[in-house]
């Protein structure tokens, strides 16, 4: 049986957090810093208190979804009021959120869908292969002349 890739279901929760590193580099590479312009090192730790800003905002979210909410807003995805500048945490955090919930809900429906599929199969199978109402009712009398018993129907009337 093949597996298309959209069916996959991505994990609702987040693996490690040196995975978001990755999102977020790509985040900054982006977007110009307006602090940018100074010294070096004073830069670098501008760049790394952003850097912890933003992974405490992204704390407990997957990789993916925070990738996914990074690449939406780089490529203008997502409704803003000015895309000049640098998303802020939350708005990543907001959109990554967004996409966890439509992932939830596509992956529920596709487990309801299973489900309704295998119920489906399982009653085509019972039917098939369940013995037809004549076919019962020759082995019950079949059961009955083996050991000399009565029809249910003439024992509860009373009749012999």
């Amino acid at each position: 049986m093949t597996v298309l890739a959209s069916t996959i279901n991505k994990p609702l929760r987040a693996q490690m957090a040196d995975d978001l590193r990755r999102p977020l580099a790509t985040l900054f590479a982006g977007y110009e810093a307006p602090w940018a312009k100074g010294d070096a090192e004073a830069v670098l730790s501008l760049r790394d208190a952003q850097a912890k800003v933003y992974m405490l905002a992204l704390n407990g979210l997957p990789e993916w979804a925070v990738q996914e909410a990074v690449t939406a807003f780089v490529q203008g995805r997502v409704e803003r009021s000015n895309r000049a500048k640098l998303p802020t945490a939350e708005q990543i955090a907001a959109e990554a959120r967004r996409l966890i919930s439509e992932e939830a809900q596509r992956q529920q429906r596709s487990r309801a869908e299973q489900e309704a599929r295998d119920e489906a199969r399982e009653r085509a199978e019972f039917e098939a292969n369940r013995t037809s109402r004549e076919e019962r009712a020759a082995a019950a009398a079949r059961i009955r002349a083996e050991y000399g018993l009565q029809p249910m129907s003439a024992t509860r009337t009373g009749q012999e």
